[in-house]
């Protein structure tokens, strides 16, 4: 190691770049290499040196990477070298056992020599003050200081800075790890307040379940009395909807709880289900619409469940008689080819402007003075998980079509 001690005025210059690299702050963990970008910039600087780079051993100690070179000719920066520790014991074994390596001639120290062949020679290093970096006492990286050119003598401040300056990257090394720790226990917070308020809310959902199926069977009792007083049409149409109303309160229980790998591979036909739902649908929609269907390739099926299919349906066909002020007309049509089954649901009515149709699909956004805003959310949510997709053409005072296309199971 040279001993040849610098001159005051080189000394103040590196104690305040020392300073200056001090006064760095994280404000997240990722910032780290930001940190280590002026590190190497600073310290290039400071000892007048062509390359600095901050290396980090990966987990496992097998590789050195390269977090940021900085080199002090062009003013540029790069990362992502990686070198492998196995092929240079010597070195990586010293880093262990020094506060800093100082190589005045780095081709023959036996500390670094070994570099020589694979990165010494080609890049023209002729000496290295190479630093670790410690956290929670063991070697986590080091700050590579790369004279190019024949050997140096390394002076006992430069030495010290060298290694004043590794503390300091120490020390944001800690910082960035309880930053991530911080930010780990924030989100499990957030998390576990989700949880909470999913568990609070499906405790809801489960009372509303229970009293809505009490419901259902005084509809079911009133139209079993139909049926005996000779009212069948009528009766049926009830019972119609009733077994729609049980299949959604079924799903309505399961609130909150993952599908299975087998009900994620459902898959149903589309025409049996439009036409079982097609009486229902008319009663829901007479009030202000007549509904004309037309299905094309009744066999095709689609990667959803059958009560999921006819949420979409029931969801598209009541936002489309909900758009109709007065009377009006409703048309849900099918096509298929030979991958993919189309639905459209077209109606006569007041149309949308584009503010409003950029947020029709958002959770809780409505037009309607009694809508929750969540119908098309769900059909958004159940397309999308069939890999589907949804388009949407309106035009105020001509209507609107709402076109599902999902891939053919």
């Amino acid at each position: 190691m040279g001993t040849t001690e610098a001159r005051p005025g080189l000394r103040v210059g590196f104690e305040e770049a020392r300073l200056r690299l001090a006064r760095v702050t994280l404000e997240s963990a990722d910032a780290l290499e930001r940190v280590a970008a002026q590190a190497a910039t600073i310290c290039a600087d400071a000892l007048s040196v062509e390359r600095v780079g901050v290396w980090i051993f990966q987990p496992g100690g097998e590789q050195l990477v390269c977090k940021q070179l900085f080199t002090r000719s062009t003013r540029t920066a790069t990362a992502g070298d990686i070198l492998p520790t196995r092929s240079f014991p010597t070195y990586c074994r010293a880093l262990t056992e020094r506060r800093a390596i100082v190589a005045d001639d780095a081709r023959t120290h036996p500390d670094t020599c070994e570099l020589g062949p694979s990165y010494l020679e080609p890049l023209g290093i002729g000496a290295m003050l190479d630093a670790p970096v410690f956290r929670g006492g063991q070697v986590y990286g080091v700050i590579c200081h790369e004279h190019v050119g024949p050997a140096r003598a390394w002076t006992q401040a430069e030495v010290e800075f060298a290694s004043a300056v590794a503390e300091v990257m120490a020390a944001a090394c800690e910082q960035a790890e309880r930053l991530r720790l911080e930010d780990q226990l924030r989100a499990q917070a957030m998390l576990l307040t989700e949880l909470r308020r999913l568990e609070q809310l499906r405790t809801v959902v489960m009372a509303v379940a229970h009293d809505f199926g009490n419901v259902l069977n005084g509809v079911v009792a009133a139209s079993v009395k139909l049926d005996r007083a000779g009212q069948v049409e009528a009766a049926r149409a009830i019972q119609a909807c009733t077994d729609m109303g049980v299949r959604l309160l079924g799903e309505l229980t399961q609130f909150g709880r993952p599908r299975s790998s087998r009900e994620s591979d459902e898959t149903v036909a589309i025409g049996p289900v439009i036409e079982a739902l097609s009486r229902p649908l008319e009663m829901l929609v007479r009030d202000r619409a007549v509904l004309a269907v037309d299905v094309v390739g009744g066999d095709a099926c689609v990667p959803l469940r059958e009560v999921e299919l006819e949420q979409v349906l029931l969801n598209l066909c009541v936002n489309a008689r909900d758009a109709i002020p007065l009377r009006g007309r409703i048309a849900l049509r099918t096509s298929v080819s030979p991958r993919e089954v189309a639905i459209e649901v077209e109606d006569d009515g007041v149309g949308m402007s584009e503010a409003v149709r950029e947020q029709i699909f958002d959770a809780y956004f409505t037009t309607k003075s009694r809508g929750t805003g969540l119908g098309l959310a769900i059909v958004r949510d159940l397309v999308a998980r069939a890999n589907g997709s949804i388009e949407v053409a309106s035009e105020l005072g001509r209507g609107t079509r709402f076109r599902v296309v999902m891939p053919r199971a």
